[in-house]
């Protein structure tokens, strides 16, 4: 026998859900101006609470290592997170050369390497992403990571070492040169001899003249790199941002709307159970009389 889905029970469903239907509109006609009133009042409460807490910036700073390797400027400059604390600003503050005050306002201060594709050069990238509550303070705190960075004994002696060797450098490839001016000069000076003699010279001085245009370019190369050879670069300073990172704006009126919302609903639940129990107490009372 064929048995076929009972209608009324489609009917009783869709009854249930419009009067749970009509409940909901008629809490919301009623109870809506006090839920809006509280959700107002709750993104009021994520605004102020927004301008009243202290505001963090963000900024990065670009540099480039040129002794080091990035692994060991990044470990050194987590190695300063650590140090963000209040025993740690002493320290921190001696090895940047700075006043504690400055550290007092950093938050935060991480490090990564740039990836450099298809590169072999000895030059390295790195950032240095910082969270700071003043950022009047920006210069000052640079100054302090960049002397912090260049100003350990290992670093300042490989310094040194280089600028000696390339000033050495320097002086022998201008004594080459002197040297190959005095053999053109003696050259030229034979040449006109011979021709004042009616005598006839075949000289190739192509040979000199590559030869000290090759040493003018190391020459030159040398002194870029002696021009260069601080152990940092900065490729991009610090920059001053208008817009905080923390707190966010969007994110406290949220949460305000929702706490508003919650206790709206809350208060809005608190009368119609009252006003139930009320109802319940007056009829009881009344059946017993």
């Amino acid at each position: 026998m064929t048995k076929y889905p009972d209608s009324s029970t489609d009917k009783t469903d869709d009854l249930d859900l419009f009067a749970l239907l009509l409940k909901l509109v008629f809490f919301i006609k009623r109870f809506g101006k006090l839920i809006l009133a509280t959700s107002l009042v709750g993104i009021f409460c994520g605004v102020m609470i927004y301008m009243a807490l202290p505001k963090s910036y963000a900024s990065k700073l670009v540099l480039e290592t040129t002794l080091l390797s990035n692994t060991e400027e990044i470990e050194l400059i987590n190695n300063w997170d650590d140090l963000l604390n209040k025993s740690g600003y002493a320290v921190l503050a001696k090895n940047f050369n700075c006043n504690p005050y400055i550290l007092t306002k950093l938050r935060s201060i991480k490090a990564e390497s740039i990836q450099k594709v298809g590169t072999s050069d000895a030059v390295s990238g790195f950032f240095i992403d910082i969270i700071i509550t003043d950022t009047a303070l920006l210069v000052q705190l640079q100054n302090g990571i960049l002397y912090g960075l260049e100003n350990n004994e290992f670093v300042k002696q490989r310094i040194a070492v280089r600028k000696s060797n390339l000033e050495g450098l320097i002086n022998d490839v201008n004594k080459e040169i002197l040297k190959f001016d005095s053999i053109k000069s003696n050259i030229t000076e034979i040449i006109r001899n011979r021709k004042s003699n009616g005598a006839s010279l075949m000289v190739d001085v192509s040979g000199i003249s590559n030869q000290q245009i090759l040493l003018r370019e190391k020459l030159v190369n040398y002194q870029e790199q002696l021009r260069f050879s601080e152990a940092i670069r900065v490729l991009q300073d610090f920059v001053k941002s208008g817009r905080p990172k923390q707190p966010k704006l969007s994110v406290l009126i949220g949460i305000g709307l929702a706490l508003g919302l919650f206790l709206g609903c809350c208060l809005a639940f608190y009368r119609l159970i009252r006003e139930k129990y009320a109802s319940l107490v007056k009829s009881a009372g009344g059946a017993e009389s």
